[in-house]
């Protein structure tokens, strides 16, 4: 299934959105008794959350039941998932996580974050979506301090509903590469190319299955880079030592000297799409020679087209109005720039720009 038909979206919202939006409130409130909403795993239909991710056109791994079931053998955080049904079949559903801080922090730290958006049936209608939404604000608001949405495609003709929630649209970049295309490695910056084959040259190798050592060593790559250039939380180990043994889970570890030097996590889902999660690498330093961020990146992409993955989504290109370096190093692997933006609903304003603050801080003094 082709991931990148924005146009099903759009039509999702032109020929049954514009529908509901012309009924009165009382045909609504008639409508909404149709519907039941589900707000814990167990109330799901298993058959039909599993339908609803290689049906819709809006599905992505971060609202399949795999990804859910992982998220529940994490210690650290609290998964959630909460959906809506009509007539007895799945409409919507989105899937998510409470995490915190610890310590004195846990308090100004509280957020929910929804990674990929809202899944939504083809044949689903914005009733289904308004329901879902409020819903999520109602089950939330009083956990966090704020709850975030992510998004994998584009919502920009439903934003509308997202908004009469309370919820902000905020630009945000990404880019996505369709593997199948035949043209692909010429529009592959001709540097990445060059700086791959020096790299192996010179004896830099990758392996998908690294030992306990080998993912320790890129794990403390990865946790330096949080700390002194993103300065935003990161996962502890644990997470990625159990994503090891995930089947959905690639580790593309560059290694050189005898030591590992970057590389990256990708997930591969059931709908024809590998996103490159976690990404990192020694560029700056004494192993600059081999490249370690552009040879992770690009055994991460060819994987993808060796297995016929169509879309190789980078999952996040920054803030349109803000240089981004990362930007800058992802827009050479031959992708196309989308805008799929993030939503964001602010449950406390002034604990939101404490916590903000604090989360930075904390990211940065706090390992």
């Amino acid at each position: 299934m082709d991931r990148s038909k924005n146009g099903v979206v759009q039509g999702i919202a032109s020929a049954i959105g514009q529908k509901h939006r012309e009924k009165d409130d009382c045909q609504k409130t008639t409508l909404t008794l149709e519907y039941a909403v589900h707000i814990k795993s167990s109330e799901i239909d298993s058959g039909q959350w599993d339908a609803l991710l290689a049906q819709s056109p809006t599905a992505t791994f971060f609202q399949s039941r795999a990804y859910y079931s992982f998220l529940e053998t994490l210690p650290f955080l609290n998964p959630f998932v909460y959906a809506v049904s009509g007539n007895g079949t799945l409409k919507a559903l989105l899937c998510g996580y409470v995490i915190a801080e610890k310590g004195l922090k846990h308090y100004f730290s509280r957020r929910a974050i929804i990674l990929g958006g809202v899944m939504m049936a083809e044949t689903a209608d914005t009733q289904a979506l308004d329901i879902l939404l409020q819903e999520t604000v109602r089950q939330l608001q009083r956990k966090v301090i704020y709850i975030e949405i992510r998004n994998s495609h584009n919502y920009s003709v439903l934003r509308h509903i997202f908004e009469s929630k309370g919820l902000k649209y905020l630009p945000h970049y990404n880019f996505k590469i369709d593997t199948h295309d035949a043209n692909l490695l010429s529009q592959i910056g001709k540097s990445r190319i060059r700086d791959e084959r020096a790299a192996i040259s010179r004896g830099a190798s990758v392996t998908e299955n690294p030992t306990d050592d080998e993912l320790s060593q890129w794990y403390e790559i990865l946790k330096n880079l949080y700390k002194n250039r993103v300065q935003k939380p990161l996962f502890p180990y644990e997470f990625f030592e159990k994503m090891r043994h995930c089947a959905f889970a690639r580790f593309f570890l560059v290694k050189a000297e005898g030591n590992v030097i970057g590389g990256t996590l990708c997930i591969c889902d059931t709908n024809n799409c590998m996103y490159e999660w976690y990404a990192c690498g020694l560029d700056r330093e004494k192993y600059s020679q081999y490249f370690p961020s552009t040879v992770a990146t690009m055994a991460s992409i060819r994987y993808a087209t060796a297995h016929e993955i169509r879309v190789f989504d980078m999952l996040g290109a920054g803030i349109p109005s803000k240089e981004y370096g990362v930007r800058n190093f992802k827009q050479h692997f031959g992708g196309k720039l989308v805008e799929e933006g993030r939503f964001l609903y602010i449950c406390n304003n002034l604990l939101y720009g404490i916590g903000t603050c604090a989360i930075k801080y904390v990211s940065r003094y706090s390992w």
